[in-house]
């Protein structure tokens, strides 16, 4: 079971999962689900136990915990001497996995500063400005980017700052200014969410 972001999923007989059926010596049944509704369903199917044999767990929320405590799910931590890749894993985001010094899953890995900015050098060099160490230094590159000509091309055509349509990269950005990560804390030490701060 695993989360799909597109109305019509890959079918049996997609090239893909032929593929992966011929390389793995397997057979799938690859249960879709919206990613829309995904945690529901995973929650759903977590409280039936009647769990697919692989399943993309999304949050370690409590439901997971609690149906790895239960024994829904098989730890596979001692197994992964077994595979050369997988022990190669950072154990950093290992660890943020494990539940009661168990590891039940695979994290699905990612570069662990993804959500940092990136700019162009060639672009820094060509306005004369310097590595962006301040967050008055990072507007004053984004202005530049965007006003300066960054490119030599005598045209205005250049943005200084592309976002996707993720909010993620806002989120990183703000908490520059002081919002906090998610939750945060008002003046009477109450909890609120971050977008009231």
């Amino acid at each position: 079971m695993t989360v799909s972001f597109t109305k019509n999923p890959a079918t049996g007989d997609s090239p893909v999962v032929k593929a992966i059926e011929e390389f793995t010596g397997t057979q799938l049944n690859i249960q879709w689900v919206s990613n829309s509704s995904y945690e529901d369903q995973m929650n759903l199917i977590l409280a039936t136990g009647n769990l697919p044999d692989v399943m993309l767990i999304t949050s370690k929320s409590y439901s997971v915990v609690n149906a790895a405590r239960s024994g829904a799910f098989v730890e596979i931590g001692p197994r992964l001497q077994n595979y050369k890749n997988l022990r190669q894993m950072n154990r950093t985001v290992m660890n943020n996995l494990l539940i009661d010094n168990k590891l039940y899953g695979i994290p699905r890995m990612r570069p662990l500063g993804r959500y940092g900015a990136v700019y162009r050098k060639d672009w820094l060099i060509n306005t004369g400005l310097s590595e962006p160490k301040t967050i008055e230094d990072f507007y004053d590159m984004l202005k530049a980017f965007t006003y300066g000509d960054p490119d030599n091309n005598t045209l205005n055509d250049t943005y200084g700052l592309i976002l996707t349509s993720s909010p993620v990269s806002l989120d990183i950005i703000q908490t520059w200014f002081g919002v906090p990560n998610a939750w945060g804390e008002n003046e009477a030490g109450e909890l609120i969410p971050a977008h009231l701060t």
